[in-house]
């Protein structure tokens, strides 16, 4: 959590600062530190959680990030003497992360490739407002977008892209593919960890490479009694000889989540609270709090059924709409699932979208993602050959899912809570 505020007083910023704080409460894990500042833009008052602050005499670091690959990353970046070297040190980095550097001259915020650790700003009357959800800022806030740096400097606000994605030149696609996902189990998934499992293709690769490499991990499954998540989920994890959680809730379950979450939420359509409410809950359910799910899978490797129907029409320009989905994928599913989790003190591990991953499925044709094989098409093609590689059970690979929404039966009853008028409030446009 961070809540940073520029004012023209110290009273002033640091005033806001709490405000921030407060507004951001339920997502603050560890105890916080506060730092006040001037520098020769005004006076900063800077809350966060302990430990995520470097201080020298270079200036002051924010930074929220897993990266395991280089332990030494937030020391690099406080050590950065330009945003040209800045640039040359994230470029170097893979990993998930976010942060906001302060130097006499200036303030720099940054973020990572896909943009799964929030970061917002907004400018308001020469004074600036940083944290890491948007609604506490209030209207006019906006993310730092994905591979980008905005320096606020005496000269204005800039915002300059940092990131460009490198194309994998690879003879066989499936086994690096196959590769990647057992570097990425390794070394971003903990070691206790708790897998929004749904018993489809993405949480059953993570939970069998989990247990391959030794990882504890207790497989959860949320749903409405009877649902079809519950059935595959049951079945997927006796297959990997795993023991599964299953977490039933009824309507009032359901209502009483989302009235504690809406008012958080930036975006509020029936498939964002019906999403947030499973990740809350399954969050909520954990005994280790720290979450890993396959989020980005479906954007990276063409998994969702209107990529089908789209196919169908327009051939291989579907491929654009698919790289679109992924390009935005931060503000219309992390934004919302990192939310969902953290307001539950739990923090959300998204194996998929790491660097390399993301990079490969830009690189590849849409051949590798959607395949015609005997008159169908079939989702996902490099995934489940890198599954078979993996040694995923033919039965996981192979299995047509639901959307998580769907196959879980709460997607029917944020419908049916609206319809009854026991929810009001619902924004439905992005």
């Amino acid at each position: 959590m961070i809540a940073l505020v520029l004012g023209s007083s110290e009273s002033e910023a640091r005033k806001k600062a709490e405000c921030l704080k407060d507004r951001q409460s339920h997502r603050i894990k560890k105890k916080l530190e506060e730092y006040s500042l001037k520098i020769n833009l005004g006076r900063i008052h800077l809350i966060a959680e302990k430990n995520s602050i470097l201080v020298d005499e270079r200036g002051l670091l924010w930074i929220n990030h897993n990266t395991p690959e280089v332990e030494d990353f937030p020391q690099m970046v406080l050590e950065a003497d330009s945003v040209k070297d800045l640039i040359l040190i994230l470029k170097r980095v893979d990993g998930f992360y976010s942060g906001v550097k302060i130097t006499d001259d200036s303030i720099i915020l940054f973020r990572d490739h896909i943009g799964l650790i929030p970061l917002n700003l907004k400018i308001v009357d020469g004074g600036l407002s940083v944290a890491s959800e948007r609604v506490p800022l209030g209207a006019d806030a906006k993310p730092i977008k994905p591979g980008t740096i905005s320096i606020l400097n005496g000269s204005g606000l800039k915002t300059v892209k940092w990131y460009e994605s490198t194309p994998v030149l690879t003879r066989d696609p499936v086994n690096y593919l196959a590769e990647q996902l057992k570097n990425s189990i390794k070394n971003y998934v903990p070691e206790r960890c708790s897998i929004a499992f749904s018993g489809g293709l993405d949480s059953s690769i993570i939970a069998h490479l989990a247990l391959q490499l030794g990882k504890k991990t207790e497989l959860i499954v949320v749903g409405v009694k009877g649902c079809v998540d519950f059935e595959q989920a049951l079945e997927a994890a006796e297959i990997l000889g795993i023991n599964l959680k299953k977490i039933p809730v009824h309507m009032n379950d359901i209502l009483k989540t989302i009235q504690s979450i809406i008012e958080i939420l930036p975006q509020r359509s029936l498939m964002d609270l019906s999403l947030a409410s499973i990740f809350h809950i399954v969050s909520r359910s954990s005994t280790t709090k720290d979450i890993v799910a396959g989020q980005g899978a479906d954007e990276l490797f063409g998994g969702y059924w209107k990529y089908v129907e789209m196919f169908k029409r327009i051939g291989e320009r579907v491929n654009e709409q698919i790289l679109r989905d992924l390009e935005n994928l931060y503000i219309t599913n992390l934004e919302r699932d990192e939310l969902a989790v953290a307001s539950a003190k739990s923090t959300l591990t998204t194996p998929y979208l790491t660097r390399r991953i993301y990079e490969l499925s830009k690189s590849i044709e849409l051949k590798m993602k959607l395949r015609e094989i005997d008159g169908e098409i079939v989702r996902k093609w490099i995934l489940r050959k890198a599954a078979e590689i993996l040694g995923v059970p033919e039965k996981l690979r192979l299995r047509p899912k639901k959307a998580a929404q769907y196959g879980s039966g709460i997607f029917k009853i944020v419908k049916r809570l609206f319809e009854e008028g026991l929810l009001t409030e619902r924004l439905s446009h992005r």
